[in-house]
């Protein structure tokens, strides 16, 4: 049990060993998938092998969760696993069962083009590999991107996606789904600290509290992009953009 919670002796630094070996070794898997890919092309095999690939990450995130509960006593929302590269263990478990059509088409899609480019460029800067403070954590965090690289570039030979055009479009619409869903995901998240800042410790009923929910919901903003850090605007908003300029005059 004491091995599984080992501390790295110093912090891992950017294109160090540690770094650099993983680098390798999802270079190598990259190739390896190439190459079965093509040998798997139009087999039965390939559903298989997606599908074991896809449990193999469901497994991968009960351990970091296990562990970081184990660690820490708490889970925290802020890891819930919905980020680009965490995606693929929803869909990937499922493609054994899908027969082949739209739904199929759209999840092998979405792990070939999406999700294998956030695989493949969590290593140009892998923050949770460098930054973890136990091996466990670094080794996971590495596992899983190296999977990913594997099964995107596997998917891209074994379905030959790079031939269909329509692989891609279907995925995109996942993609903008899964979008839709973050972003709706994080405005609820950013509602509950809220909430959490305004009652303290206060109690109250469900009534009140699905009131007050939808009163911070409602004035939330989802998708604005602040103009300039450290800014002020002012003047009507035919002003700030106009069309035809003979003078400027910029104080400051």
């Amino acid at each position: 049990m004491n091995i599984l919670f080992t501390e790295w002796a110093r912090p891992l630094e950017a294109f160090g060993a540690v770094h650099i070996i993983c680098i390798a070794v999802m270079l190598a898997a990259v190739v390896f998938g190439c190459i079965l890919g093509k040998k798997h092309r139009e087999s039965l095999k390939a559903d298989t092998l997606v599908t074991v690939i896809g449990l193999a990450l469901v497994a991968l995130e009960l351990a970091k969760t296990l562990f970081n509960l184990k660690v820490d006593g708490t889970y925290d929302v802020a890891n819930i696993p919905f980020q680009l590269c965490s995606t693929p263990l929803f869909l990937l478990p499922w493609i054994k069962l899908l027969k082949r059509g739209t739904v199929k088409e759209s999840f092998l899609g979405y792990c070939a083009f999406y999700a294998l480019c956030g695989g493949v460029f969590y290593f140009v800067k892998p923050t949770k590999l460098l930054v973890a403070r136990y091996v466990f954590l670094s080794m996971q965090s590495g596992l899983w991107h190296i999977l990913l690289a594997f099964v995107g570039f596997y998917i891209l030979f074994a379905y030959d996606c790079t031939r269909r055009l329509s692989t891609f479009y279907k995925a995109a619409g996942l993609f903008a789904a899964a979008l839709v869903i973050a972003v709706s995901v994080n405005a609820l998240c950013d509602a509950l600290d809220t909430m959490v800042d305004i009652l303290g410790g206060e109690v109250c009923n469900a009534g009140s509290f699905a009131r007050l929910l939808a009163r911070v919901i409602d004035s939330a903003d989802v998708g604005t992009i602040p103009s300039g850090a450290d800014q002020v605007v002012l003047g009507s908003a035919d002003k700030l953009r106009p069309d035809k300029l003979r003078h400027v005059i910029i104080l400051g």
